[in-house]
């Protein structure tokens, strides 16, 4: 069974380094961040997804949704992990 996890990226930087804070139930629980072309996305301070990009400090147009997506899954992923381990 598949949950939905409602989350808002609220961006901290449009550019040089590109990064946005991620909220789950109005609380701040997760980061991404593009820098010198490595995406990352944290979750609760652990590295969850990495990735090299085409761009520097901000996304090329062709990445942007794909690498945000894959992040914001990643963090729904972790998200899940710990809502389990934390009911038990």
């Amino acid at each position: 069974m598949k949950t939905r996890i409602n989350m808002v990226l609220v961006e901290i930087s449009p550019g040089h380094p590109e990064s946005y804070y991620v909220e789950i139930e109005e609380k701040p629980v997760g980061f991404l961040r593009l820098r010198h072309g490595h995406f990352r996305a944290e979750y609760r301070e652990e590295v969850v997804y990495c990735a090299e990009t085409k761009g520097d400090g901000t996304f090329d147009a062709s990445e942007r949704q794909t690498e945000i997506e894959a992040a914001l899954r990643a963090i729904g992923l972790a998200h899940h992990k710990y809502m389990a381990y934390t009911r038990n």
